[in-house]
């Protein structure tokens, strides 16, 4: 189990060198690049499989964390890894390769596996500590974060804003599809011959699928939920309305499917 932990940290690193290598060269995006090396995951001691979309996503997440934290700290880890001694020691790391395990080392969580990386750095280890105090004293600063460029400090502030905005206008759509699909299942409720309706999506929001249909039920008293829809299959809706184990639904991670939900109404007059 060990060496097993210690081989996908290792792994871990590589990866994460191959995406600066592909940065340096301007080949993508970091998402892009970090999705890209994560479509196929290399397994000990056989072929390359695909990866659960579970561990796919921590993997990617991991990786995704580790370049861009090298990153900010690119010209930092570039200085020490030159004036410690490290980029000329035996055995020779790849440049990327040395600055995401001097990152780990002195500025993230610490090498906990990663085999003779882990020793080589070790070797290294009063070296790499004195110029990071070497350069905190030159630059005036006490803690790490301050060593960050400010350009690439407010670069990451005007990032996280985006991505607020971005959330925001997800969080908006949902909504604003949620109210049309309540309205749309209320329209359906009025034709007087109609006995049964389905209401049905492709996705996997509440505020799209339980919500809609506890609204719904809560606007009318002629339609209720039907008990006899798909009764082989095992997932059920969220237990936030009642009836829910008469709801169909799917979960991504487990189902693989991008999203699946099924309610049918049944006229009680």
């Amino acid at each position: 189990m060990a060496r097993s932990s210690e081989s996908r940290l290792a792994m871990l690193y590589h990866e994460a060198a191959k995406v600066l290598d592909r940065l340096d060269r301007g080949e993508g995006s970091i998402k892009g690049l970090v999705f890209a090396s994560h479509d196929h995951t290399p397994r000990r001691g056989g072929p390359t499989k695909h990866t659960s979309s579970r561990s796919g996503d921590a993997d990617r997440k991991r990786l995704f964390a580790l370049v861009c934290e090298a990153l900010k700290y690119k010209e930092v880890l570039r200085s020490i890894i030159d004036a410690s001694g490290l980029g000329s020691a035996k055995p020779k790391l790849q440049p990327n390769l040395a600055l995401v395990l001097v990152y780990d080392f002195l500025l993230g969580p610490g090498l906990s596996g990663a085999g003779q990386y882990k020793a080589l750095l070790l070797r290294h280890k009063a070296r790499l500590h004195a110029e990071l105090a070497r350069i905190k004293v030159r630059r005036k600063v006490s803690k790490n974060e301050d060593l960050i460029p400010d350009h690439i400090r407010n670069a990451a502030s005007d990032e996280g804003d985006d991505e607020n905005e971005e959330a925001t206008a997800a969080e908006d759509r949902v909504k604003a599809l949620a109210d049309f699909q309540v309205s749309a299942l209320l329209h359906a409720f009025r034709f007087p011959s109609v006995r049964r309706v389905v209401y049905s999506t492709c996705s996997r929001h509440r505020e799209e699928n339980e919500d809609v249909v506890a609204r719904a039920l809560a606007a009318q008293d002629r339609f209720r939920l039907c008990g006899d829809v798909l009764p082989a299959w095992h997932r059920r809706g969220m237990p936030v309305v009642d009836g829910h184990e008469h709801l169909i639904r799917t979960d991504p991670d487990e189902d693989l499917v991008i999203g699946f939900f099924v309610a049918l109404f049944e006229c009680d007059e």
